[in-house]
């Protein structure tokens, strides 16, 4: 019998990217650098007829912004180019359009310098009740952690490393031994305290994956405090000249883009005693 060939490629995506982008505030600027105005809220009260009222002056400053180049070179040999069945440059497109999701994850989580990430800011925290395990107490302590203003948002949601979304799927929350899972039917992890739950297993992300004193076992924010510059999506080129000698054509895939945690005071973590 000869042989087959499927024409499929098979594409192992590796972990999932940009599970966090949709929940910033996305803005799209044409410079490398530059400031985004801010303003405190005022103080509202009681008016006495008669009597001039005390002034208020909000605070107003900027979020400065600056944008990092990042991207990928991937060398292929062009007689690959030129014998393989499927559509390489497509496949490669869509490799690298994945790992840059999963380097904008862990920017927007932990990256330093033109990212701003949410673990590197002067957030807050709440301290679990013991050091090797998580129990529903410290899931409750973690959301009421935050002021009530920022739990109403849309972009408010739990981060976690897989295995801590594990463990925190497996607590008993009752002496009756009421689990945290409804049915084993539904997913256990879409949803903790009625926010959305993410899980975010790429490397550096500043999250722990191990329940161990002093370990950051979760994050619980406002997602939409961090605002994501882009100067442009991920471009791509290919030069067929660079690797001549060797019989290879470089793909280049490019972009420019940064991030700030502009209201630190929108996200606290759950850290193990």
């Amino acid at each position: 019998m000869p042989d087959e060939f499927i024409s499929r490629t098979v594409y192992d995506t590796g972990l999932a990217g940009n599970t966090l982008r949709p929940y910033t505030t996305n803005l799209r600027v044409s410079t490398k650098s530059g400031e985004a105005p801010s303003i405190s809220s005022v103080t509202w009260g009681n008016l006495t007829e008669g009597t001039a009222p005390t002034s208020v002056t909000p605070t107003v400053g900027t979020v400065a912004f600056t944008l990092q180049k990042s991207g990928a070179i991937v060398q292929v040999s062009d007689e690959l180019l030129e014998d393989s069945a499927m559509n390489l440059g497509e496949v490669l497109t869509t490799a690298a359009r994945d790992s840059s999701g999963r380097y904008l994850d862990t920017a927007i989580l932990n990256g330093t310098g033109a990212y701003g990430g949410v673990l590197q800011a002067a957030i807050g925290s709440y301290t679990a009740a013991n050091a090797a395990s998580i129990v529903g107490a410290d899931v409750i302590g973690l959301y009421y952690d935050l002021p009530a203003n920022w739990i109403a948002s849309d972009g408010c949601i739990f981060v976690t490393q897989s295995a801590v979304s594990a463990a925190i799927s497996s607590i008993n929350v009752s002496s009756a031994g009421a689990p945290a899972i409804a049915s084993l039917n539904d997913s256990p992890s879409d949803w903790l305290m009625g926010k959305r739950h993410i899980m975010n297993d790429n490397a550096s992300n500043g999250l722990n994956a191990t329940i161990a004193t002093t370990n950051v076992t979760a994050l619980f924010g406002d997602f939409r405090q961090v605002y994501l510059f882009e100067r442009n999506n991920v471009t791509i080129s290919r030069d067929s000249s660079r690797f001549f000698d060797a019989s290879q054509i470089a793909y280049k895939f490019e972009m420019r883009s940064g991030s700030k945690t502009a209201i630190p005071a929108a996200f606290t973590k759950l850290i193990q005693a």
